[in-house]
């Protein structure tokens, strides 16, 4: 409990000690005597039952989350005037309730359950009544924190369904538990004897077990298709290389061929040359003797008297 839990409930303490059973004094909101004027609220409660005092809060604060543990409507509550105060402050007054009730006694606790600061308040009012001459068995309260497990594979509705069919299970013969679900944070609260609150917690960690299944099951079904998208990739891209491959496997070999059919024309070509080139040389030996013939056939038609 923190300080200034301790310091509004002293300055309630203070306050009742002072009133009568039929009117309660004003009480103070914070340590600073002062709260916000956004959490402020005025209350002017005519006296009636605690559940009726709940009505009277939620109506003048529509944004408060009161959380109802338990039969108010059987707690009986004097008259009371609050100013200024939040809402905390204002439940604190029923933890100072008269224990007596005449044919009960009736102790009212007042807690703020909220997991961090980061959700809105959320305060729990657990009526823990015993009727004279009938000592009930020991009760509890717990708080679970069902967040994690909301979503598409688990509803509010079928969690708790699930909770209420183990408590089922179990031998009646005491009071049955009491269940609340707070959707805005998610928080499941609840009050009942420690083999019921045992078989709720068991239920919670069955969904928990049960949404680690589903986890790693959608885990490996997301790892098996990535697996397969990769598989398909790597398929697509060897029927690619492939295709590539027979591409320049059948442009290389028109080349090939072209440069045989390139070779063999240069080698024709070759002899070609060759053949002309003895014909020429033939031709130059067959002009040379015409040239040495047609200079003797000079000479001898000169004669030797010439």
């Amino acid at each position: 409990m923190s300080m200034t839990r301790y310091a509004r409930i002293a300055l309630l303490a203070a306050t009742l000690a002072f009133c009568s059973n039929h009117a309660l004094a004003q009480v103070a909101a914070s340590p600073g005597g002062q709260p916000s004027a956004a959490s402020a609220l005025t209350l002017d409660f005519p006296g009636g039952t605690a559940a009726d005092y709940i009505g009277a809060l939620r109506k003048a604060s529509p944004n408060a989350n009161i959380v109802v543990l338990g039969d108010l409507a059987r707690i009986r509550m004097a008259a009371v005037q609050l100013k200024n105060v939040d809402v905390h402050s204002a439940l604190l007054v029923l933890d100072r309730l008269p224990q007596d009730q005449g044919s009960f006694i009736a102790k009212v606790n007042v807690e703020n359950v909220a997991s961090s600061q980061d959700v809105p308040d959320v305060f729990t009012v657990t009526a823990d009544i015993r009727d004279r001459g009938n000592p009930p068995g020991v009760q509890q309260t717990t708080v679970i924190s069902m967040a994690d497990l909301l979503g598409e594979n688990l509803k509010s509705s079928d969690a708790l369904t699930a909770i209420q069919t183990a408590l089922g299970l179990i031998a009646s013969g005491g009071e049955p538990a009491q269940i609340k679900f707070h959707e805005e944070t998610g928080l499941l609260i609840c009050r009942g004897s420690p083999e019921q609150i045992e078989n709720i917690e068991q239920v919670i960690r069955q969904l928990r077990e049960r949404a680690g299944t589903l986890d790693m099951r959608a885990q490996s079904a997301k790892a098996e298709q990535q697996q397969a998208e990769a598989m398909h990739l790597a398929a697509d891209r060897d029927s690619k290389a492939r295709a590539e491959n027979e591409a320049l496997s059948r442009q290389l070999s028109e080349w090939q061929t072209r440069a045989q059919l390139m070779e063999k024309a240069v080698e024709e070509a070759r002899k070609e040359m060759s053949q002309l080139k003895d014909e020429l040389r033939a031709l130059a030996v067959e002009r040379d003797q015409l040239r040495r013939d047609l200079a003797d056939l000079q000479a001898k038609s000169k004669g030797p008297g010439v």
